[in-house]
C-alpha cells in the first residue's frame, strides 16, 4: 500500500497526561475494494477525509463490539 497522510487529532486529546487512547477505523470500505486497492497500488480514495469516503455498514456491528471490548479492557486495567 503506498503512504498516504494523515490528518488526525486525537493524540491531543491526551495531551501531557499519563492516559491510555485508543484510536481505530472500522469499517472505511467493503473488503473487496479493500483488497483491490492493495493489489493494484493505489491509494485508499474512500478512507477518512476525502470526499469519495465509504463506510461499509456491515462492519458497525462488529466495530461496535470492538471497542465496547477494548473499553471494558481498559476500565479492567
Amino acid at each position: 500500500m503506498p503512504p498516504t497522510t494523515g490528518s488526525e487529532d486525537a493524540h491531543l486529546l491526551k495531551g501531557d497526561n499519563d492516559v491510555l487512547l485508543d484510536y481505530i477505523i472500522i469499517g472505511i470500505a467493503d473488503p473487496i475494494l479493500f483488497k483491490e486497492a492493495i493489489a493494484e497500488g493505489t491509494s485508499l480514495p474512500f478512507a477518512n477525509h476525502n470526499p469519495e469516503f465509504q463506510v461499509d455498514l456491515d462492519a458497525i456491528p462488529l466495530g461496535a463490539k470492538i471497542v465496547s471490548v477494548m473499553t471494558l479492557a481498559t476500565f479492567n486495567q
